[in-house]
């Protein structure tokens, strides 16, 4: 029962929303409550979680020459079946466990940060989809502007200049009313349920329409009551949490029809066709409405923007971690060429036994895969790990955080890290196979 008058400046945080000083508050409602906190600890949690992730990775890397050696002793135990070759080229893995381990962690450094990226891409891309999924079902809007709300008048030609816009894959008339639902103003758009699955993104909303169900904010009740007070109409329905929006809510156009018969056609819905840029179509549907009276919004667009943002970035850590790959490939034939001078007796003894130069190439061949391999794999695992770790910090304060994997870059890591190890040991493989085993015998 308190009441304050005060100076006012442009500066809200949007529709309905004022920002007091505090000791105004205070006036007003003494005993309100905190309903918030704002940036600062966003901040700092983000803050935290950066300085935690870095902390633990260094921690692996101090670690790593008492892990990875007995990771590689692991694998060397499943090569055992893969005949003399594979078993020399696991025991070389393992003479000098300081060494393997620099060098596996030299590539286990590069790999999980690759990973990490691509981890953090991929689920921004899902965790964006979700939110503009949830806030804006449809590709794209034109909705009228003659009028306000379920009065805006919508041009008679409007659907078919949407429909013959090249991209527009389907396009459908939406009506809408006004109506009160638990005493609040709410726009109730009517959709046809046959056609919701040709516009709407999300196919639990398909599901609900057809089921009969209205689709309301969050925070609404299960069942809810709409009330016009236009057409003297009301109906109750089952609701699920799927509207566009605060005050918006979207109903099978038969309900529309019991609670108001005579609503008029506000908007066309539509959805774009596969493998169209988003940009593109959203101007030529605004060019093709320019002279009439209709407004035209694109979540898909939105959505291509962010995913460009997200790409361009990725595409520049990606090149710049690139360069650690190449020093862990030198560090990988610096191993295997100190290797090869460490045993060039062994080697000739080999030879001199009857090994031949194909299976000694094979040998080192194997052992660099084996190095490359195991440090790709652990990185990828840790690069998940820390990329949906960081996911979660970054992006659970503004969206539902959907964890997603991207198998296509973990493969193509992989690949990569053992090409790079198959590689890395052509040089020391040649340099022991072309050395006459007597020669090498001679060496004190």
């Amino acid at each position: 029962s308190g009441s304050v008058t005060a100076n006012a400046q442009a500066g809200g945080a949007g529709s309905g929303v004022v920002i007091a000083p505090l000791d105004l508050l205070d006036r007003l409602a003494p005993s309100s409550p905190v309903v918030a906190v704002w940036a600062g600890l966003a901040l700092a949690l983000l803050g935290f979680g950066v300085l935690g992730g870095a902390v633990s990775f260094v921690g692996i890397l101090v670690g790593a020459v008492l892990w990875i050696p007995r990771v590689v002793a692991a694998v060397g135990r499943l090569m055992q079946g893969f005949g003399p070759a594979a078993r020399l080229a696991a025991a070389n893995t393992l003479r000098n466990p300081r060494r393997t381990a620099a060098t596996s962690t030299a590539l286990l450094i590069g790999v999980t940060l690759v990973v990490t990226m691509s981890t953090g891409a991929a689920t921004a891309r899902s965790s964006i989809d979700e939110l503009l999924d949830s806030h804006f079902p449809v590709d794209l809007v034109a909705a009228g502007t003659q009028g306000a709300g379920s009065d805006a008048t919508l041009p008679a030609r409007t659907l078919t200049t949407v429909q013959d816009v090249p991209g527009i894959g389907a396009a459908v008339p939406v009506r809408a009313a006004t109506a009160e639902l638990d005493g609040r103003p709410v726009t109730v758009y009517g959709l046809p349920v046959d056609q919701a699955a040709t516009v709407l993104r999300d196919t639990s909303l398909v599901r609900a329409l057809s089921e009969g169900k209205v689709l309301v904010p969050k925070d609404e009740p299960t069942q809810v009551t709409l009330t016009s007070s236009e057409h003297s109409g009301s109906v109750t329905a089952n609701a699920q949490a799927g509207g566009a929006g605060s005050g918006v809510v979207i109903a099978p156009l038969d309900l529309l029809d019991r609670l108001a018969p005579s609503s008029p056609v506000v908007a066309v819905w539509a959805r774009l066709a596969p493998d169209v840029t988003a940009a593109t179509v959203l101007q030529d549907v605004q060019d093709a409405l320019a002279d009439s009276s209709v407004s035209v919004a694109s979540a898909a667009a939105e959505r291509e923007y962010y995913e460009q943002i997200i790409d361009t970035l990725l595409g520049i850590v990606v090149g710049l971690l690139a360069v650690a790959v190449v020093i862990a490939l030198i560090g990988v034939t610096n191993t295997l060429s100190l290797s090869v001078l460490e045993r060039r007796r062994e080697s000739a003894t080999l030879r001199a036994l009857g090994m031949t130069r194909r299976q000694l190439r094979t040998t080192l061949a194997a052992e660099g895969m084996v190095i490359a391999g195991v440090s790709a794999v652990l990185g990828a695992a840790l690069g998940l790990l820390y990329g949906w770790a960081g996911s979660a910090v970054v992006f659970g304060v503004a969206a539902k955080v959907q964890l997603a994997v991207p198998w296509g870059d973990l493969a193509t890591v992989l690949v990569v890290a053992l090409l790079a190890g198959l590689t890395a040991s052509v040089v020391p493989a040649r340099t022991a196979a072309r050395t006459p085993p007597v020669a090498a015998l001679a060496v004190e």
